[in-house]
């Protein structure tokens, strides 16, 4: 553990000055990353680190054999190889940064059946603009513009750009440009903290889809955005979802719950809270169509780790 400390410190600070772009061998696909990106150094330390959404889609596939998978915040393309490696289906990869979009564009060039769309995933309200801005060498988020803020409430602090006015659209907007996905049964979120801001804010695209979604879960950066897991929990149960099922941040399996057990949610998110984001959990949430989908998955990740922790 304090040789990944000091790995990721020492890349933090040379990636201050010099990030440039290096290849990599991701489960069989070589693929083009910045330096500063983490999966590289998490996979080195922990091996079946982002493997779980590889067995979530292989476990979607079986159950929907036309899958078709929405990842938003497809990143450089390295989640594309995962789904493509856990079932061979259409991926509709959402990016909206301009550098991680290059990226992307040529790190899935050789996957058939993927589309991208250039944009970020959000809606607009009244009296907010939102602004992109980089806040660190590798990720960056959607930040409230510092123009746009009142009273006491501070500017929104970032480093590298100047931000920049994103090109937002909803999950309902995006898929009537990409029609072909109007029925994916899975979608992945991962968006540095906007992941229940916009499910929250899609809630009837989900309604209707009744995709399972997978997502990053991070209170902490929830706060930010007026959302909270448990009052998302309920709302997703009273759209008709049934159960959620959690991993923590380098991928181990960790619980699976009924939306009903408000007490186990909260525990969940209880422990999650107040961590500066050094820990989180990766949940897919599904909806009560998908009970045997649901069983599945626990089952074969119950089965995967007993495999994988008595191999040493």
């Amino acid at each position: 553990m304090a040789g990944f400390a000091f790995s990721r410190l020492w890349r933090g600070l040379v990636c201050r000055f010099w990030d440039p772009v290096v290849r990599y061998d991701l489960d069989g696909r070589t693929i083009r990353l910045p330096l500063s990106h983490s999966l590289p150094l998490f996979r080195r330390v922990y091996p079946q680190y982002a493997t779980n959404l590889t067995r979530l889609v292989s476990a979607c596939g079986r159950k929907y054999p036309d899958l078709r998978v929405i990842d938003v915040g497809a990143n450089g393309g390295d989640s594309a190889v995962l789904i493509k490696n856990g079932w061979d289906c259409p991926i509709l990869c959402v990016e909206g940064d301009s550098r991680f979009h290059a990226l992307l564009q040529a790190n899935v060039a050789a996957l058939k059946g993927v589309e991208l769309a250039n944009v970020f995933v959000g809606k607009s309200r009244q009296g907010e603009q939102l602004v992109y801005a980089e806040t660190t060498p590798g990720s960056g988020q959607l930040v409230k513009s510092a123009e746009k803020q009142t009273g006491s409430e501070p500017a929104a602090k970032h480093e590298g750009p100047a931000p920049s006015v994103p090109t937002l659209k909803t999950l309902d907007e995006i898929v009537a440009d990409h029609p072909a996905f109007r029925d994916a049964k899975l979608v992945k979120i991962d968006t540095d903290g906007y992941d229940l801001r916009i499910v929250m804010d899609d809630l009837e695209f989900f309604r209707r889809a009744r995709a399972a979604i997978f997502l990053e879960y991070d209170p902490n950066l929830f706060a930010a955005q007026g959302v909270a897991g448990p009052e998302a929990f309920e709302a997703l149960r009273q759209a008709g979802y049934q159960t959620a099922i959690a991993w923590d941040n380098i991928g181990d399996y960790l619980v699976s719950a009924e939306l009903s057990d408000r007490r186990l949610l909260a525990d969940l998110d209880a422990y999650y809270r107040g961590r500066s984001s050094n820990r989180y959990a990766d949940v897919c949430v599904l909806h009560g169509c998908d009970a045997d989908l649901a069983a599945a998955v626990r089952e074969g990740e119950i089965e995967f780790f007993s495999r994988f922790r008595s191999r040493g």
